[in-house]
């Protein structure tokens, strides 16, 4: 606490001290941004006091609202913060950020100040810069701080086209084999063979040669029928006379 009331009666007494000017140079790294919308980036911004010991520092900065908007801003451990209005604020629709902070026992050299994160809006160009105003608080005096603005590129994010494939699934082929017609075989016709029908076929079909054994067997046939009859003959007679 007592430190820091000591750098808030330091910062008063500056705040009307008229004594020369000390050179301190800011920084922000990276020197140029090249975003796409929608994404965050982070600048780190730097002070240099050179050979001069620097007690506090108030840093201004100004960022181009259209493009860019503050996400987070982060202040260095080693500094302890002054929180007074007009030491530190965010006008969020002007785009102006300011912050006051001191450095315990003072330093010289090259120091990380802050952090601040900004989300890239729209596409475009400009720049975030350290604005002149800024002031750098020494022992007995205090100076303004020179810097190099920082360039901005926002491009705006590339539409990826989705293509839908539409795949037709593949036709299954049934196949389908005719009915087969049944075989009708035709009944094969019995025929009944009589004695004269095979000895009239066989006279048809020349084969009634004496060597034949159809020849012989209608021969002796004849015969039998002829003892018949004659036998037949005799015994209708005989039957007659008595």
């Amino acid at each position: 606490m007592k430190k820091y009331s000591t750098i808030l009666i330091v910062l008063g007494v500056l705040m009307f001290s008229h004594a020369t000017f000390a050179a301190t140079t800011a920084s922000m790294s990276p020197s140029s941004v090249n975003a796409v919308a929608g994404t965050t980036f982070t600048l780190t911004v730097n002070v240099d006091s050179a050979s001069d010991v620097n007690d506090a520092e108030k840093i201004i900065i100004k960022y181009p609202t259209e493009l860019v908007s503050v996400a987070n801003i982060v202040q260095t451990n080693d500094w302890m913060a002054l929180t007074q209005a007009g030491y530190d604020s965010l006008d969020t629709t002007n785009g102006i950020i300011t912050k006051t902070a001191g450095f315990p026992a003072g330093f010289s050299g090259k120091k990380v100040f802050e952090t601040i994160t900004f989300t890239a809006k729209a596409s475009g160009t400009g720049q975030i810069s350290i604005d002149s105003s800024s002031v750098a608080f020494l022992e007995s005096t205090q100076g303004t701080i020179t810097s190099t603005p920082v360039s901005v590129t926002i491009t705006a994010p590339v539409e990826q086209k989705v293509t839908t494939e539409t795949t037709t699934p593949a036709k299954k082929v049934v196949s389908v084999e005719a009915p087969k017609t049944p075989e009708v075989t035709a009944p094969v016709a019995t025929e009944t063979v009589t004695a004269q029908a095979l000895s009239a076929s066989a006279i048809g079909a020349g084969t009634w040669s004496v060597r034949s054994g159809w020849f012989w067997a209608f021969i002796v046939t004849l015969v039998a029928l002829l003892a018949v009859s004659a036998r037949f003959y005799v015994y209708a007679k005989k039957y007659r006379k008595e």
